[in-house]
């Protein structure tokens, strides 16, 4: 279903670019973040190992939480939830470090810079492309479609075997 080109769509479309810049810079820059803040190696390794400790955990109280009831263990569950709290609490420490001892490292991770569908179309004025954006939610796709002289906002209902049909895409 196509959106009207109005405030909110064009809000939208700056929504998800922001999401988008914000976990791609989360993840891309995070190393290079660490290393221009001239924080130590050791540091960064200990970051590095928290983070990775942490997607472990997380993915095996999933797995166990995704077990049928009658063979899944609380207990388990219960000691791996209390890993994640406390490896949490050592990462928010570490972090809390970062930026009390590096201030460029508080600088340089938390600046974003966000196009707006006008930059865009500025960009695209001497081209004869499209951009096409998009941004997944939990119940609809949202694509944005950017000419140099058209904005057109869509809004499709997402299907319910998406991550299905995503992991088929990439087999």
């Amino acid at each position: 279903m196509q959106m009207p080109d109005n405030e909110f769509s064009r809000a939208a479309f700056s929504f998800s670019e922001k999401s988008k810049a914000v976990q791609l810079f989360l993840r891309l820059r995070n190393k290079d973040t660490l290393l221009s803040a001239g924080i130590p190696d050791d540091l960064i390794e200990n970051e590095k190992h928290l983070t990775k400790e942490t997607a472990v955990l997380v993915r095996k109280v999933n797995d166990e939480k995704n077990k049928p009831v009658e063979t899944r263990n609380t207990e388990l569950i219960h000691e791996w939830q209390n890993n994640l709290f406390e490896l949490n609490q050592q990462y928010k420490t570490l972090i809390r470090l970062f930026e009390q001892e590096f201030p460029d490292y508080h600088q340089v991770k938390y600046q974003t810079a966000i196009t707006s569908v006008e930059n865009v179309q500025e960009m695209l004025q001497e081209t004869q492309t499209a951009m096409l954006a998009y941004n997944v939610g939990k119940k609809y796709i949202h694509v944005f479609g950017i000419t140099a002289s058209k904005f057109a906002p869509f809004q499709i209902l997402k299907p319910e075997n998406f991550e299905e049909l995503i992991e088929d895409f990439f087999v």
